[in-house]
């Protein structure tokens, strides 16, 4: 009687064992599939998260498609599908329901759409021809097929199924848009479209200007934004713009047919002229944006430029060739007229504002002035007194150069403070200062005595009492070191410019150029680029290059360069250059703005740069993903 209990208690045990391998075995198998299943929905959500980060890149390419869908949320948390077409083609929706029906409809924009059941078999057979012509056919599966999609059928669809014992779903929705790009854009002031065969817009200097890019058709909206392209010659004379003159504000007005873009100027400058002001209309359904164009002719007031020959400074003797020019800027541009007393000048003026003295006479004195005639009314620039001195024949004295060797003298002066220099006695003659490049004399008063205040390390170095006359300069040529003052300025280091502002071209290279002068002599000096990197003189790297420091022509004065072979964005911004001596600190500042090139377009670089680096970041972010629930399936 024993044996067969023991027999069937073997047979129990064999069968918890086989049931325990097959349970271990099914085990393994539920971790296969759960893994599979997480690196799935790992994967999944990061190609949605591609698809979704940069939509813009996305629709870019829809011209280029029948049909475009990817999956979005509403505001207020509804998921739907969103779907692109173009006119003239071929969609189908997707009756999304987790059921097995028996019946479906759909909905447009809540109302319910009449379809026709698709035939799997040709529609042009003769039991079928009844469909033919009709728009909205319905597959067996739910599916709605739209043939030749019109504007009309942009909306909200939706399916609706209904099983065998009356239970209703609902489908996600989806949203169809119906491509109708742009045709064309106008600009408008003041409620006035501009003629588009007159590219110019008259503005006063100084004056508030809106421009509205408006554009009709659509579908959806067109996205208008505003480019403003300072003329080349702006560029080129004003290297250092004001920030104000790139400043562009942007209103988008709405309304219920088509999309306006406002730009508003609130104060036209006379660095606007010959601007360009771009409304560029840019659509999913468009290669390439369109684009309309105006340019600013802004009309501004004479400003004045009275230049002489032998320079200001010089004394002018009867006998003497003097020239005074005359230069004038404005728009529409104005003619110089030069008046004497105000009266009519005593020479004939060239017609390129020059007024030539051959001989110049003592009655030649007097005041003079530039005036213009102009659309804003007549204008004139401040006076200019021209004294004519005598002609004098002095008797020039018995000098010993001997004696007159010890008056030669090194003059040292503070920096800011001030020095007084004398023409040695018995001497009529004017001051001049040695250029240090060329050796020529340049002269800056007519006197004895020159009095020079606020010093400046610029304003070191030699300076000669010069003889009037031709005569006495042979003369005294043998007395020039005595005659000589070296002015020697000690003080802490400057730089110049302190504190400027610089517009740089898109992509071009940019120069940054700092002179400083420091006596005692610098000990320290470097750049700070951003306040991020140090740039000492000779460090280089893709971005930035700092030159080694060069000296000028000015004593103890030098030069710093720093250059940007290539203008972006990341470029803009603040760069400090410091220099340091026993004596003080001096800083300068650079502000680095950017603008665009007429006709320039930004390429994409960028934003595929950003989309590699995205790509990277989403494969490193799977690979943990999968690495650590390989880790977690070991440990199970």
């Amino acid at each position: 009687m024993c044996f067969p209990i023991q027999l069937s208690l073997k047979n129990r045990h064999d069968i918890v064992d086989d049931m325990t391998s097959r349970l271990i075995g099914a085990v393994t198998w539920i971790k296969f599939v759960f893994f599979f299943v997480l690196l799935a929905s790992t994967i999944g959500p990061a190609d949605s998260k591609s698809h979704t980060r940069h939509p813009h890149r996305r629709t870019t390419r829809a011209d280029t498609r029948t049909n475009l869908s990817y999956e979005k949320t509403s505001s207020n948390g509804v998921e739907y599908t969103q779907t692109f077409a173009k006119q003239n083609t071929k969609i189908v929706l997707d009756c999304a329901v987790n059921i097995n029906f028996s019946t479906s409809i759909w909905l447009k924009d809540g109302q319910i759409v009449q379809t026709i059941q698709k035939d799997n078999m040709n529609l042009n057979n003769n039991n079928n021809k009844r469909v033919i012509g009709h728009r909205f056919l319905v597959d067996t599966i739910g599916n709605l097929y739209i043939e030749n999609v019109r504007l009309e059928d942009d909306g909200k669809w939706q399916c609706e199924a209904e099983d065998a014992f009356g239970f209703v779903v609902q489908g996600k929705p989806v949203v169809l848009t119906v491509l109708d790009p742009p045709k064309k854009a106008y600009l408008m002031i003041d409620n006035r479209i501009l003629d588009p065969g007159n590219p110019f817009i008259p503005v006063k200097e100084n004056a508030d200007l809106t421009v509205s890019c408006v554009v009709d058709e659509g579908n959806p909206k067109a996205t208008l934004t505003w480019e403003l392209t300072l003329g080349s010659m702006a560029l080129l004379d004003v290297p250092e713009l004001p920030l104000e003159v790139l400043n562009l504000t942007e209103t988008v007005v709405d309304q219920k047919v088509g999309v306006r873009n406002d730009a508003h100027m609130a104060k036209v400058l006379r660095a606007h002229h010959n601007a360009t002001l771009t409304c560029f209309a840019r659509h999913i359904a468009l290669e390439i944006p369109l684009n309309v164009s105006v340019l600013l002719n802004v009309q501004y007031t004479p400003s004045f430029a009275i230049s002489r020959e032998p320079g200001f400074g010089f004394p002018i003797r009867e006998g003497m060739p003097v020239s005074l020019k005359c230069d004038v800027d404005s728009n529409p541009k104005a003619k110089p007229i030069w008046q004497k007393d105000d009266g009519d000048p005593p020479v004939m003026q060239s017609p390129n504002g020059f007024l030539n003295f051959t001989e110049i006479k003592r009655e030649h004195s007097g005041w003079y002035k530039c005036m213009a005639r102009h659309m804003l009314g007549p204008f004139s620039s401040i006076g200019y007194f021209l004294n004519v001195h005598d002609m004098e024949v002095t008797q020039e004295p018995d000098f010993d150069v001997g004696e007159l060797s010890s008056t030669g003298r090194q003059v040292e002066v503070s920096l800011g403070g001030a020095v007084q220099l004398a023409c040695p006695p018995g001497i009529s003659g004017c001051w001049a200062r040695v250029e240090p490049a060329t050796g020529r004399l340049d002269p800056i008063g007519a006197s004895q005595e020159l009095r020079i205040d606020n010093v400046l390390y610029q304003e070191g170095g030699e300076y000669r009492c010069v003889a009037p006359s031709k005569e006495s300069s042979k003369r005294i040529e043998a007395l020039k070191n005595a005659m000589s003052v070296e002015v020697v300025v000690t003080g802490r280091p400057t730089v110049a410019p302190s504190n400027k502002s610089i517009t740089a071209v898109f992509e071009q290279p940019l120069t940054l150029t700092m002179e400083f002068c420091a006596n005692p002599s610098y000990n320290k000096a470097f750049w700070i680029a951003k306040n991020k990197k140090v740039y000492k003189p000779g460090d280089a790297d893709k971005s930035i290059i700092a030159y080694g420091i060069t000296n000028t022509s000015d004593a103890h004065c030098h030069q710093a360069v720093l250059f940007l072979p290539r203008v972006r964005t990341s470029e803009t911004g603040e760069y400090n250059f410091i220099v340091r001596s026993p004596h003080g600190l001096a800083e300068g500042t650079f502000f680095v703005n950017m603008t665009y090139a007429s006709g320039f377009r930004v390429s994409q670089t960028d934003e595929s740069q950003e989309t590699s680096s995205s790509a990277r970041i989403l494969t490193t972010t799977i690979y943990l993903n999968v690495i650590h629930l390989i880790l977690i399936l070991r440990n199970c």
